[in-house]
């Protein structure tokens, strides 16, 4: 299949629509394409931009400024214009207008400094009794317990996760997460002395979670990452493909750099 026809399929992979062996097919595409996997990450953007604002008016103005936008910015008209060759006018107006009124009321912005002070809470409470910390930022954010084939049609995309832990590390469960960033997948995972930790895995960076605790970015198992020292434990977070992935509860730096690079790699194979 070329990414002509993948494309096609985007939009009932992402509800969740497609055969079995028709979805495995399409996301084995993904994994390889860059392109494919930008398309499949922006179109479950607009579905929740959609959703966010299905009690929205656009402005009176809407239409006038998708078309100066259009116009001052070749790139964008190209890509809608490839878009309505794919879908229906209605979907790429509806699409595009989403696009405008989310600008315009600035939604893409997110309280980073409200995120830090949550998170920061987060670390302070998890070397106590890491299963409270969970508990208290579930209240803060929900998550809701899922399998992987949940997640993957929550967040659009399948967790790394759950099938790229090395040897002696397992899953206890996973969640689907409602952070003000993006819809999170949160995995606690489980080594075995019994010591549990979390594995974060989002749109974004975020090193910003970590607010003003001290850093260091270190190569650890090849990758770049940026470690976090909080009460004798290390936090983390890097890149894999198109998202980020943050650990939290790590004990060394050793069985940090071990999953660092098989989550990385596992990831990429």
């Amino acid at each position: 299949m070329d990414c002509l026809q993948i494309q096609d399929l985007l939009s009932q992979l992402h509800d969740g629509e497609l055969p079995l062996e028709q979805t495995t097919r399409v996301e084995a595409h993904i994994a390889t394409c860059e392109s494919c996997a930008s398309e499949l990450d922006r179109l479950r953007r607009l579905s929740e931009a959609a959703k966010a604002l299905m009690d929205a008016r656009p402005r009176e103005d809407a239409w006038s400024r998708i078309e100066q936008q259009l116009d001052a910015d070749r790139g964008t008209a190209e890509i809608v214009k490839s878009r309505r060759r794919r879908r229906s006018m209605l979907w790429s107006a509806a699409a595009a207008c989403a696009l405008v009124v989310m600008a315009l009321a600035g939604l893409f912005r997110v309280n980073d400094h409200e995120l830090a002070v949550d998170f920061d809470k987060y670390l302070d409470a998890y070397s106590q009794d890491p299963d409270q910390a969970l508990r208290a930022l579930f209240a803060e954010y929900p998550a809701e317990e899922v399998d992987v084939q949940t997640a993957t049609a929550r967040v659009g995309y399948r967790p790394v996760v759950p099938n790229a832990l090395p040897d002696g590390y397992s899953v206890d469960s996973i969640h689907v997460m409602n952070m003000p960033c993006c819809k999170c997948v949160k995995t606690i995972c489980r080594d075995d002395n019994g010591d549990t930790f979390v594995i974060f895995e989002h749109d974004s960076e975020q090193a910003v979670w970590f607010g003003d605790r001290p850093r260091s970015n270190q190569l650890l198992g090849g990758v770049e990452t940026t470690v976090i020292e909080f009460d004798e434990q290390l936090a983390a977070t890097w890149r894999v493909g198109q998202r980020s992935v943050t650990l939290v509860g790590a004990g060394d730096v050793d069985d940090l750099s071990k999953l660092v690079r098989a989550i990385s790699v596992r990831s990429n194979g």
